[in-house]
């Protein structure tokens, strides 16, 4: 069993249950390459994770939401022997105000995220295999 855990200083870790020891176990700190703070994510607080529906993809698809008014979209791979596990920042949603949920459909193709200006966006992989805003919700 796998799971993801967002922090409240930015930091997005992989839990793992180890048989062996009959523990949970940290596999893994998710980090943002463009930031200079080691094995961290965001920049501030982490509000939401979500883990797509594996259909099928060489990789797991996880989001995670932030007060640093950006949504992440992170690559998960296992090694070919299944014994780690490595993690890359595949794209970057920013966003004018702070980032509170973040949900797949259940195919894991479009993801919803909720923002504190009270809009909701979706997003959907494009024809080039980039993420793009495919609509909004406008607040009344």
């Amino acid at each position: 069993m796998t799971l993801v855990v967002g922090m409240a200083d930015g930091a997005v870790l992989i839990w793992r249950f180890s048989d062996k020891a009959n523990a949970w176990q940290n596999a893994l700190a998710l980090e943002a390459a463009e930031l200079s703070r080691p094995r961290m994510a965001h920049l501030d607080c982490v509000h939401d994770v979500s883990w797509a529906a594996d259909v099928g993809r060489s990789y797991h698809l996880i989001a995670t939401a932030s007060r640093d008014k950006s949504a992440k979209l992170w690559h998960l791979k296992e090694s070919d022997l299944g014994d780690s596990l490595h993690a890359t920042c595949a794209c970057e949603l920013a966003h004018s105000s702070q980032v509170w949920r973040v949900e797949w459909n259940v195919c894991g193709s479009l993801l919803a995220a909720s923002v504190d200006e009270g809009r909701v966006h979706v997003y959907k992989l494009d024809a080039k295999g980039e993420w793009s805003r495919a609509w909004s919700t406008h607040p009344k």
